[in-house]
């Protein structure tokens, strides 16, 4: 794959690339790497396509130039390389059509499987949720043994999805609010239902939201907090 002139891999196999760790891929079930370095720069698929879940994708070479990408289909060149007529038909051969599970319209904001989100590029409502994880938002700091050092802004925040057993295991306070039976939580239930998940749950931020996906037995949208490389405290 060619861009710039130059060639540089987008995906690849488990034995090419070693110099990616695991934070820098999103791995497919047969073995296959996308990388999220190259995804940064020149762009995720659109409407939350699980990357996980494509792999086998065919050799292919293009232009990118001045913002845009060509092909010898595409003499006119496109902002997305996934427009492209060959990434569309790829797509089509995985089976994508109006491309995602139904459980990614559960949230009503535009995040990408796979990727990592800066703590400003995140709604004030999730930082929120980030902040009181954090030690040097808590009244005794000192104590506060179970939260995070440093900063919000130190770290990622890598959007996934977590199976049923997944969200049990990371929110183990879904034990005790079982057992609390009130209405509370078939409200929350009922309203997305409704109206959709208006921010995932982050960190271990969310135990009532997680409680709601875990009954309903489907996937929950979630924010997973990563501490950026190189920083000591």
């Amino acid at each position: 794959m060619i861009f710039d002139r130059f060639p540089v891999t987008i995906f690849f196999l488990d034995f090419t690339y070693e110099y990616h760790s695991d934070d820098d891929v999103i791995k497919t079930k047969n073995g296959g790497k996308w990388s999220k370095i190259m995804l940064d720069i020149y762009g995720y698929p659109p409407n939350n396509i699980d990357l996980s879940k494509i792999d086998d994708i065919d050799y292919h070479e293009w232009v990118f130039l001045n913002g845009l990408h060509y092909d010898a289909e595409t003499p006119t060149g496109v902002t997305n390389f996934w427009d492209l007529p060959f990434f569309k038909r790829e797509l089509k051969k995985h089976g994508v059509k109006n491309i995602m599970n139904e459980e990614l319209k559960m949230t009503h904001n535009n995040f990408v499987v796979g990727k990592c989100y800066k703590y400003d590029e995140l709604h004030e409502d999730i930082q929120y949720d980030i902040n009181i994880q954090f030690k040097i938002f808590d009244e005794d700091p000192e104590n506060a043994n179970d939260k995070f050092d440093g900063f919000p802004e130190d770290y990622t925040y890598c959007f996934k999805y977590l199976k049923p057993t997944e969200i049990k295991t990371t929110f183990p306070l879904i034990n005790d609010i079982l057992k609390s039976k009130t209405n509370y939580l078939q409200k929350i239930i009922d309203d997305i239902k409704k109206n959709g998940l208006n921010n995932p749950p982050v960190g271990s931020e969310g135990n009532h939201r997680a409680t709601a996906f875990y009954l309903m037995n489907i996937e929950m949208p979630y924010l997973e907090i990563k501490q950026k490389k190189h920083i000591k405290y």
